[in-house]
């Protein structure tokens, strides 16, 4: 059990490290943005959808704004969502001390 706990340990910084890492990489001013600026309104709209509970439309508004993405930021957002679905799992580590890892 000893063991376990050791793991889990590590699992957890593991976790949090990655969360940095990926927190500084996206908030870097050097890098382009991952989505492209002149779609700024079908985001915007996209939002709006979620906030209003609109989920079906915004899924299929989002899945539709992806297609029309470039190839390599497709795949990169494609992980990067993976990675937000598994870490706003409720029963996962909390990655930020100060905002809920679901909002």
């Amino acid at each position: 059990a000893e063991q376990t706990g050791l793991s889990q340990s590590g699992s957890v910084r593991c976790k949090l490290l990655l969360y940095e890492t990926l927190s500084k990489h996206y908030s870097s001013t050097n890098r382009p943005p991952l989505l492209p600026r002149p779609m700024a309104d079908v985001y915007t709209a996209i939002s709006d959808l979620l906030v209003n509970a609109k989920l079906d439309k915004a899924l299929e508004a989002l899945q539709l704004c992806l297609k029309l993405l470039p190839r390599s930021s497709r795949e990169e957002m494609r992980r990067l969502l993976m990675f937000m679905s598994l870490a706003a799992d409720p029963q996962g580590i909390k990655v930020d001390k100060e905002v809920e890892n679901r909002l």
